[in-house]
């Protein structure tokens, strides 16, 4: 046993990885203290709760909180860690489990038990590393910045992922891609004006998909925004135009791989903000795969505005 290290809270999603979760939450606190940690495990019921522990983690001076579920239970926290001392961990369990694919984490401990979870723990509780952040403002509710740690999508990823959380079956990323092939043939472009970085010209286009990246995957490790990353102060922003659907089947699986950008349909910027202004349809902007807010909304990169734990060590 090591000494003292402080406190560590253990935030776990008790439906998460078919009731795993509890079990791999207890894992870690065993982990934990053998490590010189003091663990403290929480079973929150809600998003609010969850955000509530986060708070009180933070309060109380914990070293960091570790969240074993999916992107949504990070999301759920991430408003009390941004800013503060107390890092973040993820030990993934939930669906699509973006976050840890994104942050260069691996994948879940569920898809390949053993080894695979104590690799997470371990990285868990080893060191931590700044990460850029999204923060998210609805230009009329200029007062009011909502955190997103991997994506801010609005158009047909929105449509998909609203889907999908309706969905119990299949478990896994499979789930997305049920939702994206349901959705298909409602898929529509809407009239988007992008201002990327302040001051810059606006541009007014027929948008079929959005993604405004600070990591590089969404919907369960489709590979949208593949050169993005986290740590550089910049988002990678991912439009697809009034794309045919013919053109979509085709974009999909190359998508999954990354390998959609050079496509006539697909341009990708950079940028450390975008306003994003529906012309005339009331739209939506999600992020880490749960609902942002209503757009208009601005999203801007906060650089280094968290601390992940594994990030400088997981390659």
């Amino acid at each position: 046993m090591t000494g003292p290290r402080g406190r560590l809270d253990v935030v776990a999603n008790t439906t998460a990885g078919g009731g795993q979760a509890m079990v791999m939450a207890q894992r870690v606190a065993e982990a934990a203290r053998l490590g010189g940690f003091d663990p403290h495990v929480h079973s929150p019921s809600s998003a609010a709760e969850s955000l509530e522990v986060a708070r009180e983690a933070v309060a109380g001076h914990s070293d960091r909180v570790v969240c074993v579920g999916g992107d949504g239970l990070v999301h759920a926290v991430l408003p009390a860690l941004v800013g503060s001392t107390t890092a973040l961990a993820i030990v993934a369990a939930g669906t699509g489990n973006d976050a840890v694919r994104g942050l260069g984490l691996r994948s879940s401990p569920l898809a390949t038990p053993g080894r695979a979870l104590d690799r997470s723990i371990r990285l868990a509780l080893g060191a931590s590393g700044p990460c850029d952040v999204l923060c998210c403002t609805p230009l009329n509710e200029p007062s009011r910045s909502i955190p997103v740690l991997t994506i801010a999508a609005a158009c047909f990823p929105v449509d998909v992922n609203r889907l999908a959380n309706t969905m119990s079956r299949p478990r896994g990323s499979l789930r997305y891609t049920i939702a994206t092939l349901r959705e298909l043939p409602r898929l529509s472009a809407r009239e988007l004006t992008l201002t990327l970085d302040r001051g810059s010209a606006s541009r007014t286009e027929a948008v079929s998909l959005l993604a405004i990246a600070n990591t590089h995957s969404f919907g369960g490790g489709t590979k949208i925004a593949p050169d993005a990353a986290p740590t550089d102060g910049l988002a990678d922003v991912v439009v697809v135009d009034d794309a045919p659907r013919r053109d979509y089947l085709r974009l999909l699986p190359a998508a999954l791989f990354g390998r959609h950008t050079k496509n006539r349909h697909v341009q990708v910027s950079r940028a450390s903000s975008v306003v994003i202004e529906p012309t005339s349809d009331a739209l939506e902007l999600w992020g880490d795969g749960e609902p942002v807010c209503p757009l208009p909304a601005r999203v801007e990169v906060l650089p280094a505005a968290l601390s992940i734990c594994g990030i400088d060590v997981a390659s």
